[in-house]
């Protein structure tokens, strides 16, 4: 095994606790008293779970609240508030929100995520090139695939507003 995680509490699993096993990058056995010479976590009893899935976010509008108001709490107030505060993205404002963004959700246990990217006028393709820095760190494969055609339209952007 290359690890062990000991004393897990698992969901469903009242406070029955068991051990996990880990090899080649897969769960290969959850059952009591798993031995190993490899490295081994001690869960404590603490739950042990999946990771979290975000299925719709916006990185390149996230962390922008202290840039927007908020009088009458409706959809319509949110749009506008969010497309004035995008005139004033940049690719590196955008890169460190976005990349802010996924350091806290890794953090707090998110494994796979599925962003959507507006590029338009108003941006003037900074949500692009800001997004390109993380889309080829990440592992996601949604998020390099969508970059090219990102970078098709912000060219078709471009040229129209040229």
């Amino acid at each position: 095994m290359e690890l062990v995680v000991k004393n897990a509490r698992l969901p469903e699993s009242g406070d029955t606790i068991a051990d996990i096993a880990i090899s080649g990058g897969m769960i290969v056995a959850i059952e009591p008293n798993v031995t190993t010479g490899g490295p081994v976590i001690d869960a404590g009893g603490r739950l042990v779970s999946p990771g979290f899935v975000e299925n719709h976010i916006h990185l390149d509008k996230s962390c922008i609240l202290d840039r927007c108001t908020s009088t009458r709490g409706d959809l319509e107030e949110a749009i506008d508030e969010a497309a004035k505060a995008k005139a004033a993205f940049t690719p590196e404002d955008v890169r460190v929100r976005a990349t802010s963004t996924l350091e806290k959700a890794i953090l707090h246990g998110t494994t796979h995520m599925r962003t959507h990217l507006e590029v338009d006028p108003a941006s003037a393709c900074a949500v692009s090139r800001g997004c390109f820095h993380w889309s080829g760190i990440m592992r996601g494969r949604s998020i390099s695939k969508s970059a090219s055609s990102h970078k098709r339209a912000c060219s078709t952007i471009q040229a129209r507003t040229n």
